[in-house]
């Protein structure tokens, strides 16, 4: 596994630490975003006025997206950090602590040009020494007995959306969480171009309100014309299909229902190809 550090200001971590874990960097550290793969440790590394390491993570997946989520993107209505992708978080330093508990940069010789961009590797044996002993005395961590793998994710809401948002990005599409219909959000969607509209729409619904979400996917449907897919808990089928003989009659052929345990097994079993393909050396 590589070290990486990941650079960005105090706004950027907040911003990423709030999405779940995504970072992305600029189109000119491609080449190194290309090298990045699951598995590797990133540090957490915030600029001015912190000026050193606040956390560590594993990388979990790699995805490119056109949609805006930093405060500079959305401000300047275009997307400037492109190649995106997923961190675990092993450990983090507590925001109103991040001034007085992080580890100085310039106390383990984390300089230029180990945090030059958004993404850099640090291939130094004697630096990543020295950084792997300062993470165990302040943090705590040993990175040399952290799994690999970060776990699977739980038959929940959250590790349901996980597993259908990771889909997508195996399958080649942008991928997005919590993606605006007006003042509603859908939990996955999956859009086969660059700007274009929603090709498949997930609604995930482990408990709650089938008649709403059922609702969300219909709109979406006659907005975009997508094809609706409501992840349910096997007890749920008979009522979603009551649903959608009645109130939801005219998306009755459109809506695609697919239980939580097959959504894992599909998970599983595309993950395991994905690899497989990867250790061939034919993924695109």
């Amino acid at each position: 596994m590589a070290l990486w550090t990941l650079v960005g200001s105090r706004e950027n971590w907040i911003t990423a630490f709030r999405s779940s874990g995504i970072w992305g960097v600029r189109p000119g550290l491609e080449s190194d975003w290309k090298r990045l793969n699951e598995g590797d440790f990133a540090l957490f590394y915030c600029t001015s006025p912190i000026s050193g390491i606040i956390g560590v993570g594993n990388v979990t997946a790699k995805f490119k997206q056109d949609t805006p989520l930093w405060t500079d993107e959305i401000d300047s209505g275009k997307v400037v950090y492109p190649y995106r992708f997923e961190f675990r978080t092993i450990f983090l330093i507590p925001e109103s602590e991040w001034k007085t508990r992080r580890i100085k940069g310039s106390e383990v010789g984390l300089t230029y040009p180990f945090i030059a961009g958004g993404l850099n590797e640090v291939a130094n044996e004697a630096l990543t020494r020295k950084l792997s002993e300062r993470l165990l005395a302040d943090f705590g961590v040993r990175l040399e007995e952290i799994e690999k793998k970060a776990p699977e994710p739980m038959l929940d809401h959250s590790g349901v959306q996980q597993m259908v948002f990771e889909l997508g990005t195996l399958q080649h599409f942008y991928s997005h969480k919590e993606y605006s219909m007006g003042k509603e959000r859908l939990d996955v969607v999956w859009r086969r171009v660059e700007g274009g509209s929603p090709t498949y729409v997930f609604e995930v619904q482990v408990g709650g309100d089938l008649y709403h979400a059922l609702g969300k996917l219909k709109h979406a449907y006659d907005k975009w014309n997508s094809h609706p897919i409501l992840v349910l808990k096997t007890a749920d089928v008979s009522k979603a299909k009551e649903l959608l003989s009645g109130t939801f009659h005219e998306a009755r052929e459109r809506v695609k229902l697919i239980t939580l345990n097959d959504i894992q097994d599909l998970y599983k079993k595309k993950k395991e190809w994905s690899k497989l393909e990867k250790t061939l050396g034919i993924l695109t």
